[in-house]
């Protein structure tokens, strides 16, 4: 691990650049280490859940809720979430995931997760409730990491870099001369046979196909149709609601959820507008008076 994450020690750190969702090769990844840049909590400052993150994939549809055996931990000094599962994840096409609805900051501020593969150094695009969404790719053996037609595939060319690389290994942090931790399989610090028996084994393995980007329950998830189902009108100057999500008790909470709903729109589809447009604050206020009966 010091050889792989010099100085941390943690593990394999996610890459900069074009590299970032090639299939890692090794055959016993157990374990995602989410960084966050400070303290973080779940809602209402209650403790981060496990809930809060995700692996979805297309050989296991939810790692999660597949592996019972699943534990996880958040230390508030170092501001690090673990999850660690019961068994390795094995050839798959996945994304990891963190709601931003369910991670704050100390200040009641949301998650900032945006995340483009391939290009995104940390996460975030500066407003505060994006959701984080990797596509990590798991393909054990496939050491040399090289597309053919499209796609990854474990190959005689992985088997004949271990066999070129047999022996060597790392000793106190440091490798020698033909050391390379993609190669070592099983993450031993020392290539070996079985390391080569591995790769031979699973020759014309293929990696899995990406599956569809998981929809987050996150803070951006609104659409226009949610927004529809909860008011029955707009009109200029003042609107009536039929029924609110989540019912609200008094007029003030009600008016708030309202801009709040006009505000995820506008992040989602900037067309859906023209259902809230030109509508002033006091006018909601009116109208969420007339329909609690307040004066």
């Amino acid at each position: 691990l010091e050889f792989v994450d010099p100085g941390v020690g943690r593990g394999y750190t996610v890459p900069t650049g074009t590299s970032q969702t090639l299939p890692l090769p090794w055959n016993n990844i157990d374990t995602i280490i989410y960084q966050f840049a400070e303290d973080v909590t779940g809602p209402g400052g209650s403790a981060l859940a496990l809930s809060a993150f995700g692996l979805f994939g297309t050989s296991v549809a939810d790692y999660l809720a597949a592996d019972p055996g699943t534990t996880f931990s958040y230390n508030n000094a170092t501001f690090e979430a673990v999850i660690t599962f019961s068994s390795p994840i094995a050839n798959d096409s996945m994304f990891v995931t963190a709601d931003a609805s369910q991670i704050y900051d100390l200040g009641g501020n949301p998650f900032d997760g945006n995340w483009t593969d391939n290009v995104s150094l940390v996460s975030g695009d500066g407003t505060p409730g994006g959701d984080f969404v990797y596509n990590m790719n798991v393909l054990p053996g496939d050491v040399v990491q090289d597309e053919l037609g499209g796609n990854y595939f474990v190959l005689s060319n992985d088997l004949i870099d271990v066999v070129g690389r047999q022996f060597e290994h790392v000793f106190l942090g440091t490798p020698t001369a033909n050391y390379r931790a993609l190669s070592d399989v099983n993450g031993s610090a020392f290539i070996l046979n079985d390391d080569l028996l591995f790769v031979l084994n699973h020759q014309f393995d293929r990696l899995a196909t990406t599956p569809a980007p998981p929809v987050l329950p996150g803070i951006r998830s609104i659409t226009d149709s949610d927004v529809e189902d909860q008011l029955s009108t707009v009109d200029e100057g003042e609107a009536s609601a039929d029924r609110l999500a989540d019912a609200p008790t008094d007029a003030a909470t009600a008016t708030d959820a309202l801009f709040a709903a006009g505000v995820h729109v506008a992040a989602d589809d900037p067309d859906s507008l023209d259902l809230l447009s030109d509508k002033e604050e006091d006018h909601w206020a009116s109208a969420i008076d007339d329909f609690f009966g307040e004066d």
